[in-house]
Order: structure tokens, then C-alpha cells, then sequence
């Protein structure tokens, strides 16, 4: 009998507060690296990308003519520039944030085909690079991945933005099974109430001590002095996010009329998942490409026909629309502001996430694909060149890779591919892949 006995099938109910951890990888790897947990000192750079459906207004229309995202400003690198109507929900966060312009996804009109496009390579065929991240960066429980999570798409894969290499990954517009995924059933943890998170994994291990001798057993006993001192460590660095976070409770989550309390709790979900550090990669999509809903009493009409006047929407329901999606954005930020990092005792989650914020289109008027909006934001460990207290415009005409009538544009696969390098990895994209200088602060 081996230590890789440890990881049968029973163990993942015993430790599903532990995301399958230790039923994963074996009781060894799990209890050395869930000791670091709030003790190590250093930082571990968290990622969420945070999508929106239709555009972001950035051109202009009527009572609106320079549109309803930013100030159009000549010339590289700026900090006098104008957050418009809809990204002022940002100002909180204007300090740590950098704004870039001169940005395509590698055609200029995709239209509503941009969800294929947008968080992968420019032919749109490779696994997209949240899902490539996650694999990279993996938190407690590497079998998470990245995680996605969907408010409000509905159960159609074919309107999502990320991919494996297999396809479109599997949505989850259910905030309540989204954390149960993550945190394990409401059965799992009920089992564990009133009992420490390693006890059972130690009676486990006693019982095998019975059965095995010589080497095997010296093993298990340094097992059982490891299970020992990690309950006494754990006592002492317990995240109360992780004991508090609660499942979601919505029952009727696709109607429009509960989108807010389900974008905000799968917002939560996510933070908390993060800050318990079972995963560092995270994606959240709030709603499918043409999104058909409305927003409770904010806006009666579909959110796709509010970015179309010649649809129904009216500039009012246009300018509701995307200030609305903008400020979930500004309520993550929020959530992770408030909720402890993992990795470095009294630092804030935001102090040590990067928040990429975008569209799969630029406009969901004239539905384009060309100067798209696409803002960085947060602490994310020093390492986001965000300009200071002003926070930072970043034009990349200069560095364009792809130029026409347009205009000089970076197409969004060489962010990718820099993003990838700023964390030791890769992207396997074709094409142009060159980093972009500017952005980051590389060792």
C-alpha cells in the first residue's frame, strides 16, 4: 500500500471545503502548500477578466457625440484625459488603471461574432487566454482551472468568450451551482460543521498506519506529524472569507428582474474563491453577445436593443445600459478591495489582482471591432504600469500590427501573448505575438 492510496474517491467528500485538493493530488502536496495559505509573504498575481455583451459606447451619437467612454486624445501617453458617462463608474479606481486606445480584434466589422474573437488569437481558433492562464496559475485546487462564470448568458454555449481547445467552455449562469462547484455541495459541508477541515483526512490516516509497515509506515507517520502541525497553523491563519462565504440563493436567476442580485453574487463567488485561495484565474461574462434581457426596473428593454436606436433604444436606455454593466465592473472592485489576499498577510485581494476589463465589440451601435475599449486595473502586485493618482490613457498606434483606413491598430492577441510572458508562460497563437511595450513592469 502506497501514499497514493490516499487520494480514492471517498476523500473528495471528506475534503470539499478544500475544493478537492488533497483527493486530487494527495494528502502530501495538498497539507505543504495549504500551510502557505496567509503565510508566505509573496505575492501570487490573481487575474479576472470581466466582459461585457454590445460595446461600451465608445462612439458617439447624438446628445452624445464623442460617445460614452473616453476622451479622445492625440498623441502616446496622457493623464489630463476624461473618463465620459459611462466610464466614470470607474472613477474610484481612475489611480490604478490604465486605459488603452488604438486597439482591434483582427478584423475590423466581426459585428456579434466578436465573442469568438475577443480573449483569444486574432483567426479566432486557439483556447482563449483565461483558460490558458488558469492552467498556469493555478490557487489550492489546480483542477478548477480558470473559472467561469456567466450571469445572464442562459444555457447557450454558442454566445460565450471563452474556449478551450476543445471548444466553448460550459457555462454557468447559476451563481448557486457556480459555487457549489467551487466550494462543494451544501451535504459535503454540512458533514465537516463543527469538526476541523483535516480531522477526518487524520482518522484516514490512522486507519492506514494499521495496515502497513517498514517504510510505508514512517511515510504516513511524517503524514500524521504534517496533519498535526497544519491544524495547528490553520488555526492560527483561518480567512474568514472562506468561513463565511455563503451559497447563493436565487431561485429564478435568468429573470431580468433578479439580474443585479445574480451579477453581484456570482461577483461574490468569485472574489471569495480567490481569496480563499483555491483558484487565481477568473473570467466573468456578464451576459451572451445580442444579450435579449433587460435589467430589472433599471431597463424594461433588451440591453441589445438599448444599443441600437434603430431598434427601439432611445439614448437614454443606451447611456442606462452601459453605465449599468460599467458599474459591476466598479462593484468586483469593490469586493475585492474588502476581502483579505491569501498569499500576503494584510494585503488587501486587490492589492495583488489584475482586472481586464472589455467588450467583444467596440460599439453596439455600428457594431465594429476597431479602437476597442480595454481598460487594466488594480493593484496587481506593482506590476501594472498604471501611471499613478491620475491613472493612465495609453495610445498603441505606435506600436500597431495591423494598419488600413482605420487607422493603426495592436490587436488584442499581442495582449494576450504579453500578459502571458508577464506571468512565465506563453500563448500558442499564430501571427504577430510580439510583446507590448508599456504595459507592465517586467523583471
Amino acid at each position: 500500500m502506497t501514499m497514493a492510496m490516499l487520494a480514492n474517491p471517498g476523500r473528495r467528500r471528506v475534503l470539499g471545503l478544500a475544493g478537492g485538493a488533497a483527493a486530487a493530488l494527495g494528502l502530501g502536496w495538498f497539507l505543504k502548500d495549504y500551510t502557505q495559505l496567509g503565510r508566505s509573504g509573496v505575492a501570487k498575481l490573481k487575474i479576472v477578466f470581466f466582459v461585457t455583451p454590445d460595446g461600451l459606447g465608445a462612439a458617439g451619437r447624438g446628445s452624445f457625440p464623442h460617445g460614452l467612454w473616453l476622451e479622445k486624445k492625440v498623441g502616446a501617453d496622457h493623464s489630463d484625459f476624461a473618463l465620459l458617462e459611462a466610464s466614470k463608474e470607474l472613477e474610484p479606481y481612475r489611480s490604478q488603471a490604465l486605459f488603452l486606445s488604438s486597439l482591434s480584434l483582427g478584423q475590423n466589422f466581426i459585428g456579434h461574432n466578436g465573442h469568438n474573437f475577443v480573449l483569444r488569437d486574432n483567426p479566432g481558433t486557439k483556447a482563449s487566454v483565461d483558460y490558458l492562464l488558469g492552467r498556469h496559475l493555478t490557487g489550492l485546487n489546480p483542477t478548477l482551472g480558470g473559472i467561469f462564470a456567466t450571469p445572464s448568458v442562459g444555457s447557450n454555449e454558442a454566445f460565450i468568450v471563452s474556449h478551450s481547445e476543445a471548444g466553448p467552455r460550459s457555462v454557468m449562469p447559476d451563481p448557486a451551482r457556480l459555487f457549489q462547484i467551487i466550494f462543494g455541495a451544501k451535504s459535503s459541508r454540512s458533514e465537516l460543521k463543527g469538526a476541523h477541515l483535516l480531522d477526518l483526512a487524520n482518522e484516514d490516516i490512522k486507519t492506514l498506519r494499521q495496515k502497513v509497515t517498514g517504510s510505508e509506515r514512517q511515510k504516513l507517520d511524517l503524514h500524521l506529524d504534517s496533519v498535526e502541525q497544519t491544524q495547528k497553523d490553520l488555526a492560527e491563519i483561518q480567512n474568514p472569507t472562506c468561513e463565511s462565504i455563503s451559497e447563493p440563493d436565487i431561485p429564478n436567476f435568468l429573470d431580468a428582474a433578479n439580474r443585479e442580485q445574480v451579477q453581484v453574487a456570482h461577483a461574490k463567488v468569485v472574489a471569495a474563491a480567490l481569496s480563499c485561495g483555491l483558484a487565481r484565474v477568473a473570467t466573468i461574462q456578464q451576459g451572451r453577445t445580442t444579450d435579449q434581457r433587460g435589467i430589472g426596473d433599471i431597463l424594461s428593454i433588451a440591453s441589445h436593443s438599448a444599443s441600437h436606436s434603430n431598434m427601439g433604444g432611445t439614448i437614454e436606455e443606451w447611456l442606462t445600459s452601459r453605465k449599468w454593466f460599467v458599474k459591476q465592473a466598479r462593484l468586483l472592485m469593490d469586493q475585492l478591495k474588502a476581502l483579505p489576499d491569501p498569499d500576503v498577510a494584510g494585503d488587501t485581494l486587490l492589492q495583488h489582482t489584475l482586472v481586464v476589463f472589455t467588450s467583444e465589440m467596440s460599439d453596439g451601435q455600428l457594431e465594429n471591432s476597431y479602437d476597442m475599449p480595454l481598460v487594466l486595473m488594480g493593484g496587481a502586485s506593482g506590476l501594472l504600469q498604471s501611471g499613478g493618482n491620475s491613472g493612465r490613457l495609453f495610445d498603441l498606434a505606435s506600436q500597431a500590427d495591423k494598419t488600413d483606413y482605420l487607422g493603426s491598430m495592436v490587436t488584442y492577441q499581442r495582449i494576450w501573448s504579453t500578459l502571458a510572458q508577464l506571468v512565465g508562460t506563453s500563448v500558442p497563437y499564430g501571427g504577430n505575438i510580439d510583446r507590448v511595450d508599456g504595459l507592465f513592469n517586467f523583471s
